[in-house]
């Protein structure tokens, strides 16, 4: 593991490839290590599958801690990457800044899209105004008032 993090950025995939083969070539031995072990006598059977069950583990340790290693350098790399294209990226200024209130609104009232957008603020107008007079008309829309309502009506 310390070749990974001494290794250059063209040589790292190298580097972690042989870790991973390595660590591929440890657990088949390991495989191998347990049928070996099943093969022991019953007296010496438990201690050296504890030992092989031990050395899976440490193995699985290894295995994480690369894959933890590649995690982090797939994100410093995606960092990297990202930094350069925001430095590369060319920025320009805002229209609104540009160009005057006036111009804007003579933009505004000339464009074919003038018309839609007209028409969307008076359905979004009439839309308010529905809202609004439903919750004005709630307190008379109760069962109780309607029902008083409708009394004083029929007994005059």
């Amino acid at each position: 593991m310390g070749r990974l993090e001494t290794a250059d950025r063209q040589s790292v995939h190298l580097v972690e490839n042989e870790i991973q083969a390595s660590i591929d070539q440890i657990f088949s031995h390991l495989e191998r290590l347990e049928i070996l072990s099943s093969k022991e006598p019953p007296n010496k059977r438990q201690s050296a599958k504890l030992r092989v069950d031990q050395l899976k583990y440490d193995v699985q340790h290894l295995q994480t801690a690369l894959r933890n290693f590649q995690h982090r350098r797939y994100a410093r790399e995606q960092q990297l990457r990202q930094r350069d294209e925001l430095l590369s990226r060319t920025f320009t200024t805002n229209v609104s800044q540009t160009l005057g209130v006036s111009e804007l609104r003579a933009g505004h009232q000339a464009s074919p899209l003038s018309g839609c957008l007209k028409q969307t603020q008076e359905e979004e107008n009439k839309s308010t105004d529905r809202r609004f007079c439903a919750l004005s008309l709630r307190p008379y829309l109760d069962g109780e008032f309607l029902s008083k309502t409708l009394k004083r009506k029929w007994v005059n």
